[in-house]
């Protein structure tokens, strides 16, 4: 006696999707792009690049390139994949050169006149835009920032550039260093020797934020001092019949 009859249904699969992008361009490792999937009668699942399906259609916050896309029904029919592509703007600016003058490191108080941050960038197209900022604060909007009033503590200056073309933006940073003028303890104390007497050891100590170099001075007038080779210690044994410092 023969079986039963069955029927098979076999169901088409969803016609492969299209989809539109928000951008159509995005700035390199900015992940700022969106897919959304067009939908179809009896769609019920979207996925992105092989991830689980989803109800909505959007993808946000995607980087450039080129990504798979698929719908499924309500059969759980998988559609073949279909490639959206969101085209990389390859406009980012990039640092050349963070030329600070007179240094990076001043002291405090800071007596060598106004500080100069000088930036050199490259892919920022014609006629970027410069925004300097310390924290939250904007403070000025020229590409070099120049410090008429120089920090009194350590800071960090961040400048935004945008590419006036691609309207991307990028953030550098510098930091200004600030250390405390060094600090002599311990003032050097001459005295008179006869001639043929032993010969005068000077010493001398300072305190500063940071570590310390030295440097004796002799004069013969009190008025014109020229550094003395190699004495660079905190003691200087010297000759009488000369003025000295540290």
């Amino acid at each position: 006696m023969p079986s039963n009859v069955i029927a098979i249904t076999v169901n088409p699969l969803p016609t492969a999707p299209t989809a539109n992008t928000t951008p159509n361009t995005v700035c390199v490792g900015a992940p700022n792009g969106t897919i959304t999937i067009n939908t179809l009668a009896g769609i019920t699942g979207f996925s992105l690049d092989g991830t689980t399906f989803q109800s909505s259609p959007t993808f946000s916050g995607l980087p450039g390139g080129t990504h798979t896309i698929f719908v499924q029904n309500a059969s759980g029919c998988i559609s073949n994949g279909a490639t959206v592509t969101i085209a990389n703007q390859h406009e980012n600016p990039e640092l050349g050169t963070m030329v600070v003058t007179p240094s990076e490191t001043i002291c405090n108080p800071h007596t060598g006149g106004n500080i100069v941050i000088a930036p050199t960038f490259t892919s920022a197209g014609a006629s970027p835009t410069f925004v300097w900022s310390v924290g939250e604060t904007n403070i000025a909007t020229t590409q070099n920032l120049t410090l008429t009033t120089p920090p009194t503590t350590t800071t960090t200056y961040r400048v935004a550039v945008t590419n006036a073309q691609s309207n991307c933006v990028t953030y550098f940073e510098q930091t200004i260093s600030v250390t405390t003028q060094p600090v002599i303890t311990t003032q050097p104390v001459g005295g008179a020797i006869c001639v043929g007497q032993p010969v005068i050891v000077l010493s001398a100590a300072a305190t500063s934020d940071l570590p310390n170099t030295y440097q004796w001075q002799s004069s013969t007038d009190n008025v014109t001092f020229t550094d003395i080779l190699a004495a660079r210690a905190t003691s200087l044994t010297v000759p009488n019949s000369t003025e000295y410092k540290f």
